[in-house]
């Protein structure tokens, strides 16, 4: 059988020499060169021994659900045979083997803002969380990079707050950004005649704002 599409960030784990995976995103680029995500909902499994591939199925709504993310945003983590997806401001476990999906509640949102690297140790059952360098020209840059790179998505208000010092209190970090973004979007619209970045609510969760550009 013909092998799974070629994907970013997708799911996987390793069960007696069979490698499954699923989800992700595709890129795709049309006639006129306008570049759109679409997220995948198929699962696969390899056998590492005979290297044949098998189509497992497609994945419920449930999944589509959280499978929004994108390469700039999401973390995945191997944690227990399974995958942990860090998705922003939310953590879910998706464990192919059993088709199965956990949602946990009450992440560590500050934890979860300043991370750049998560990666879990099985050895004595924890976590280790890295964080970036900071400096105020820098956080800027950052901030325009993530926005660009999610286009033609948007990237979420508690994605941006991960280029913060995570020393910072989670209200300083909101008032820092929120002075940031409306310097950005006041220096575009200057140098273009018109605004092109934009703030706007999540349409699924209305608390949540979000960035993104529409020229």
């Amino acid at each position: 059988m013909r092998p799974p599409s070629k994907r970013k960030i997708p799911i996987g784990q390793v069960h007696d020499n069979v490698l499954f995976i699923g989800g992700g995103i595709s890129k795709n680029v049309d006639s006129e060169l306008n570049i759109s995500n679409n997220r995948l909902s198929d699962f696969w499994k390899l056998d590492l021994i005979s290297r044949s591939w098998e189509k497992s199925g497609d994945a419920k709504k449930t999944f589509l659900e959280i499978n929004s993310f994108n390469e700039t945003s999401t973390k995945i983590i191997s944690f227990k045979g399974g995958s942990l997806i860090v998705n922003q401001d939310q953590v879910f476990l998706v464990d192919i083997l059993n088709n199965s999906i956990w949602q946990f509640t009450n992440p560590s949102k500050e934890i979860m803002f300043g991370a750049n690297t998560i990666i879990y140790n099985s050895n004595n059952d924890t976590f280790l969380v890295s964080t970036l360098n900071h400096n105020s020209g820098y956080e800027k840059l950052t901030i325009v990079k993530a926005i660009i790179d999610s286009h033609p998505n948007a990237v979420s208000f508690p994605f941006l707050l991960s280029v913060y010092a995570p020393a910072l209190s989670y209200e300083s970090k909101v008032k820092k950004l929120r002075f940031t973004l409306n310097n950005i979007i006041l220096q575009t619209q200057t140098l273009s005649n018109k605004k092109v970045i934009h703030v706007r609510k999540n349409k699924e969760d209305k608390r949540i704002k979000e960035v993104y550009i529409k020229y």
